[in-house]
């Protein structure tokens, strides 16, 4: 028989899920499947009977059977069972089992499964998110530990796909659970307390909240210190995680000099046990790279950022080719940085690279199911674009992009406006940059108002977090409207705002912010002369030299405060006889 006259397999087979409840009903399928998922190695179940040797990918298997449980009440009993069995077998389960399990699966069994998932995956997070609503339906109002522990858990699965929201009840109950229990007996509670803490921590800086965030970091910190002290080697992984997320807390409230000392342990001690056991370690120490380049881009040095940022990348890059779904998000992300810092430190060519691969990373992330949870990495993801392609002098590229993330970003604020508008405002600045570029100047004008605007509202209620967001937002209005000729008086009240800020900024943090404080003054002596009350061209008194005076910057995630890395879990070390049924 030809080639041409083959038949591909069906997907889905419904014939052979059918075949597969008959043969259930019938009596000799069921011990034929338990056969197949016995003794499974970590990526095959095999049977050998009748002459027929079969290796079977596990979650490949477990899928045929959550299809055909869809229909069939029988198959979906002997998944349920073998999940149950084997818990190791949750690990490899794919959407399907998960949402199978989430909608119809008993109590008992929910918790088992949910607790033996692996850890952040993008291809999960809806599911586990589904799966989490339920155990939290399920769960007996009791205030034992266990019940703690699982609604921490929920609350980071919750937070991962992007219901932070809803992830604050359970993590407050969780933390309101276990303070008398530590208190009582810390040798049993006290890393579970500081756990929550951590997760505590994360949710509330996803949701846009700070300062209580670093509160959280800061008490899990003190309690991990403790710990580590006691038995470094069960505890020291569990400092370094929550020591990074604690240098991200502060850089979030402003305190950036603070910030570089954490993360910068967190960084040494991940480089100690990633050579110690680099499969173990590998990606805290690629999250810690990361964060440390972050921390030295805001503290205004850029090029030694590139170096940490630069190792990340290679980090995340041969994690992502082994396990894509839980760190390709994670690659593109410090791709994304990684331009950005090129863009800033005068290689915007090189920059093009980075950023085109982070929009191939979401061109595939976009044809998932993941989708729906990751539109607030699109967004800043075509944000960084668009920084890039300006300083590459693509205005019309550069607006296009910011255009897409404006869109994202908007529709985001309105559901949690603490959490997005600050990207909202940062989107809508580069926006107003890009389209003076592209001569469309009312355009420009209307979003840099409005990103002016939302930062003063922010800055008011948080000055300490978004001076330096409200002064470079004003920088870029007095630009706008200066190169324009129009609104020159409300120019004139921005650029004198940006430079007062700024020097106010200069006094604490000279590195980080002299170059920009001399930007605003050259902003500020255009507007004069436009108003005809400043000197001519080339008399200004303080003007350094510079290719553009006062051109508004675009700007993009390095340097800002808010970091999105998906939280990671304390674990609770291994006792010996731990392992999985």
């Amino acid at each position: 028989m030809g080639e041409e006259s083959v038949l591909l397999p069906l997907r889905p087979d419904r014939f052979g899920e059918d075949f597969l409840a008959h043969a259930l009903r019938r009596g000799w399928g069921g011990p034929l499947v338990e056969a197949m998922f016995a003794n499974p190695t970590d990526s095959h179940a095999n049977i050998t009977a009748a002459h027929v040797d079969i290796a079977l990918p596990v979650g490949e298997g477990l899928s045929v059977l959550a299809a055909a449980g869809r229909r069939h009440d029988a198959v979906a009993e002997l998944l349920f069972h073998l999940l149950g069995a084997r818990s190791n077998l949750a690990r490899q389960a794919s959407a399907e089992v998960i949402r199978l399990v989430a909608d119809r699966a008993p109590p008992e069994l929910l918790v088992r499964v949910g607790t033996a998932l692996p850890g952040f995956r993008t291809d999960l997070l809806g599911p586990a998110r589904d799966l989490a609503l339920r155990v939290l339906a399920t769960l007996p109002t009791d205030t034992t530990a266990e019940r703690a522990r699982l609604l921490s858990w929920a609350s980071v699965r919750l937070a991962e796909a992007g219901n932070g929201g809803a992830a604050l009840r359970p993590i407050h109950e969780a933390l309101q659970i276990l303070r008398p229990l530590a208190q009582t007996n810390p040798s049993a509670h006290l890393l579970d307390l500081a756990a929550a803490l951590h997760d505590a921590g994360n949710i509330l800086s996803g949701i846009g909240k700070p300062r209580p965030a670093l509160k959280y970091t800061r008490e899990a910190v003190r309690i991990l210190r403790r710990l580590a002290h006691e038995d470094p080697v069960a505890h020291m992984p569990n400092l370094a995680m929550s020591l990074g997320s604690l240098g991200s807390r502060l850089a979030e409230v402003g305190d950036v000099r603070a910030s570089l000392q954490p993360t910068l342990a967190a960084a040494d001690i991940y480089l100690r046990l990633a050579r110690e056991n680099p499969i173990a370690h590998l990606s805290g120490l690629a999250g810690s790279l990361s964060c440390l380049g972050n921390r030295l881009s805001e503290s205004g040095d850029l090029r030694a950022a590139l170096v940490p940022i630069r190792a990340a990348v290679d980090f995340f890059r041969e994690l992502a080719e082994i396990n894509p779904a839980a760190y390709l998000l994670d690659l593109s992300r410090v791709l994304a940085n990684l331009s950005v810092l090129l863009s800033n430190t005068g290689d915007p060519r090189a920059a093009l690279k980075p950023a085109g691969e982070v929009v191939e990373i979401y061109m595939r992330l976009a044809q998932t199911e993941a989708a729906v949870h990751l539109l607030p990495d699109f967004a800043r993801g075509f944000h960084n674009l668009s920084v890039c392609l300006l300083h590459n002098g693509d205005a019309d590229g550069a607006s296009k992009a910011s255009g897409l993330a404006v869109e994202g970003l908007r529709f985001l604020a309105r559901a949690e406006p603490a959490a997005h508008l600050p990207g909202l405002a940062m989107a809508l600045q580069n926006l107003g940059v890009s389209l003076a570029g592209t001569g469309d100047v009312d355009a420009a004008l209307q979003a840099t108002r409005e990103a002016n605007d939302i930062y003063l509202r922010l800055a008011q209620a948080e000055p300490s977090v978004h001076l330096p967001d409200l002064a470079s937002a004003s920088q870029a209005f007095a630009s706008v409207r200066v190169a324009s000729g129009l609104e020159l008086n409300e120019a004139l009240t921005a650029a004198e705002r940006a430079v007062t800020i700024y020097q106010s900024l200069k006094a604490d943090q000279p590195a980080t912010f002299v170059s920009r404080l001399q930007a605003a003054q050259d902003t500020l002596a255009q507007v004069l002369q436009s108003t005809g009350q400043g000197k001519g061209p080339g008399q200004t008194s303080n003007a350094p030299d510079r290719a553009s005076p006062g051109a508004a910057e675009p700007r993009g995630s390095v340097g800002s405060r808010r970091r999105f890395v998906p939280p990671r879990r304390v674990e609770r070390p291994a006792k010996a006889g731990d392992g999985n049924g």
